[in-house]
């Protein structure tokens, strides 16, 4: 499997560092990008579109809609796999997510083994 580059994408800087220090351990990833608005993503993954493979986009940034981002991205650049991320894990939300583009969902706090099951999705998709 080639190294893989993640974005995240949370406006919880704790998150991030977070999630930043669990990606390290996966020895397939290769670099961990971070932002915290739709905006500074959105900027990132058009001037750089082959940079990254994985983008984990929270719903809720702040007064933005991470699933907006994520539509977006379906759109834009649908070779990006696309994770969305919430605490609201429930039926109707992980819907919205699919609905709009997502390729995947995780319910925060994000465990180590939902991390690895991520990247095995991935794998299937890419390979």
């Amino acid at each position: 499997m080639e190294n893989v580059r993640v974005l995240l994408v949370d406006d919880s800087l704790e998150t991030l560092d977070t999630l930043k220090i669990q990606l390290k351990f996966i020895p397939s990833i290769d670099h961990v990008f971070q932002v915290s608005t739709k905006t500074d993503a959105w900027n990132f993954l058009l001037q750089q579109p082959n940079e990254v493979h994985i983008v984990f986009i929270d719903i809720h940034l702040g007064n933005e809609n991470g699933l907006d981002l994520c539509a977006s991205l379906a759109k834009a650049l649908p070779d990006v796999y696309r994770v969305v991320c919430s605490i609201d894990a429930d039926p109707i939300t992980k819907n919205d997510a699919y609905e709009v583009g997502a390729n995947d969902f995780i319910e925060k706090p994000i465990a180590m083994s939902e991390l690895r099951r991520i990247l095995e999705n991935y794998e299937q998709v890419r390979f």
